[in-house]
């Protein structure tokens, strides 16, 4: 038996100044991939027309061929929290998928990442004197300049 999927009817990539926790994630990228990422973390949202109960029914969230099984959930959908922001330019334009324990193939949302996602990254970076946006912020609402609902 199908799972009952949401629609998604946007995705939001919002980029924000990291938290403590943040950057030591960060730090431990740089010096195991030996590059200098940028001080910034993103939340990649995903608007839904209801919200299920994800983690309870064994679902989990695919971008192109990378699975994801820890997500977290706002009023209007879920998000998924990126540090790398190698994950927006690899999955630029790939397919959302769900994905449930008891489905034989992941189910297509027709929703993609955003071709243009690390763009608003780059320019939320070069401007990081300016006030600082929280995690919270960035889960509840959309930052200027943001990737737009993709239908």
């Amino acid at each position: 038996m199908g799972a009952d999927y949401p629609a998604v009817t946007g995705v939001e990539i919002v980029p924000f100044r990291p938290r403590e926790v943040d950057e030591i994630y960060l730090a431990n990228i740089s010096k195991t991939q030996g590059v200098k990422l940028p001080p910034v973390a993103y939340v990649v949202k995903i608007v839904l027309d209801t919200l299920p109960q994800f983690g309870a029914a064994g679902m989990d969230v695919a971008v192109g061929d990378e699975v994801i099984r820890r997500y977290g959930t706002f009023a209007r959908g879920i998000f998924l929290l990126v540090h790398d922001p190698d994950f927006l330019r690899r999955h630029a334009d790939d397919p959302i998928r769900f994905i449930h324990e008891n489905d034989a193939a992941p189910h297509d949302t027709g929703a993609r990442l955003p071709r243009d996602a690390a763009a608003p990254a780059v320019a939320f970076a070069a401007s990081m004197s300016g006030p600082r946006t929280s995690f919270a912020e960035a889960v509840e609402r959309t930052a200027p300049g943001s990737a737009g609902a993709v239908p």
